[in-house]
């Protein structure tokens, strides 16, 4: 539980910093469809994107990770992830998300 812990915060300063750089109007104006292409290029998601989902998510702006954790324990139990889009035709409300819980309760360890 000790290294999720450590390795989480050292994601979560990553992404933070990186959140910064490619703020929606930043990322829509320098990289354009940043989050697409990203998705695009890699392995672990690259055979999950197919044609159909290129317009949508050529309006995502951002992609945020959170763990959850037991309220007395503060053990891992799951994570959501939360897809952050432009004002676009394909979705009516601007964040979409998808929470996941472990089955053991412990962080798939």
């Amino acid at each position: 539980q000790e290294r999720f812990h450590e390795l989480d915060l050292r994601c979560e300063a990553l992404f933070s910093e990186r959140r910064t750089v490619l703020t929606p109007s930043v990322s829509n104006t320098i990289i354009p469809r940043f989050w697409l292409l990203a998705l695009k290029g890699c392995g672990a998601t690259v055979d999950l994107v197919h044609r159909i989902d290129e317009r949508p998510l050529a309006h995502l702006a951002d992609v945020r990770y959170r763990r959850l954790t037991a309220p007395t324990t503060g053990a891992p139990v799951g994570f959501k992830v939360e897809f952050e889009f432009l004002p676009n035709d394909f979705f009516a409300n601007d964040v979409l998300s998808q929470t996941y819980h472990f089955a053991s309760g412990g962080g798939g360890e």
